[in-house]
């Protein structure tokens, strides 16, 4: 495709020709090679629907040592969802979360047992509008309404 002055994925991974060779005409915008989108707003901004609409958002980003930022925005019909995380290089993970009104979410934190959760530096037992759903041996489970959240998890890695 590069060889063929491509800057979209196309249909076919030999450019403009079918598999024996003969020259034909072929979509330069696939979709099925664009879906790398899809798993971009699932796993790097942790951004999914729990129900139609995004009424009930999922957020879940899957955490590599080797990513230490990830986060995005995705305009669902409820409003503007949001994600931005950080792994620190002391082991401590920042998290923020943006939810559109009329909406819920369920945070998923990684962190291990002993961590500390925090929501804008006060521990999350504090936070009347933050219910704890689950704590787990790897990750926490928060329930959140609409509204803007900075979670941080103390020592939720060795660094």
């Amino acid at each position: 495709m590069i060889r063929h002055g491509a800057t979209t994925l196309w249909e076919g991974w030999s450019g403009d020709c079918d598999l024996y060779g003969q020259v034909r005409k072929v979509s330069q915008n696939h979709f099925f090679f664009g879906s790398i989108c899809g798993f971009l707003f699932s796993r790097i901004a942790g951004i999914d629907a729990a129900a139609p609409g995004f009424e009930k958002i999922i957020v879940r980003p899957i955490l590599d040592k080797r990513v230490k930022r990830g986060g995005g925005d995705y305009d669902s019909l409820m409003g503007r969802i949001s994600t931005e995380w950080v792994q620190n290089p002391n082991g401590d993970l920042t998290f923020d979360v943006t939810i559109p009104a009329n909406a819920t979410a369920h945070v998923h934190l990684p962190t291990r047992r002993e961590s500390r959760i925090e929501e804008g530096g006060r521990d999350i037992s504090c936070c009347s509008e933050i219910e704890l759903v689950g704590r787990f041996d790897h990750e926490a489970i928060v329930s959140i309404g609409s509204g803007t959240y900075r979670f941080a998890v103390r020592k939720y890695s060795d660094g």
